[in-house]
């Protein structure tokens, strides 16, 4: 090969390489271009997605809220009504006190009519009352009506 072939491979063979390295510099722009738009999406899709997840829990956190202000003015009542409730209702102690005492009453009774019968029983079914008593409850009226007699008598106003 002469002087002149052998620089005309090397312009040929350094444009080659520098066409090559051309090339290869243009396909890793492109790559790289391509990859940058990439991860520029994915970030925009994640940023996205953090802002609905972030909206969205903000929503359940609001909506928990207002599900536990709900639950405690139920609870409130509730507690209000057993309180009500509790304040109306007769203690166990005290019920078994006047259930004891009504008791005791019932059975007085039951022995009061159990001698009521067993008087009567006995009169054979003539008046319970007896002749001494009629006695001693007509003495004082007819001593009454005596005494009234006399002082008519005695004031002149009656003729005997």
């Amino acid at each position: 090969m002469n002087g002149k072939d052998w620089e005309s491979l090397q312009v040929n063979i350094r444009e080659y390489f520098e066409r090559v390295i051309k090339e290869l510099d243009t396909r890793y722009i492109d790559k790289f271009s391509a990859a940058e738009k990439a991860v520029n999406a994915a970030l925009a899709a994640q940023d996205k997605m953090t802002a609905a997840a972030f909206a969205s829990g903000e929503k359940a956190v609001s909506k928990a809220e207002e599900a536990q202000k709900d639950y405690n003015v139920r609870s409130n009542e509730f507690r209000g009504q057993l309180e009500d409730q509790a304040k109306r209702l007769i203690p166990r102690t005290e019920v078994t006190g006047l259930l004891n005492n009504v008791e005791v009453r019932i059975e007085s009774l039951d022995k009061a009519v159990a001698e009521l019968r067993e008087d009567r029983s006995r009169a054979g079914g003539r008046s319970a009352v007896s002749m001494p008593l009629i006695i001693a409850l007509l003495a004082p009226i007819c001593a009454i009506i005596g005494a009234v007699l006399m002082w008519m008598l005695s004031r002149g106003g009656g003729t005997p």
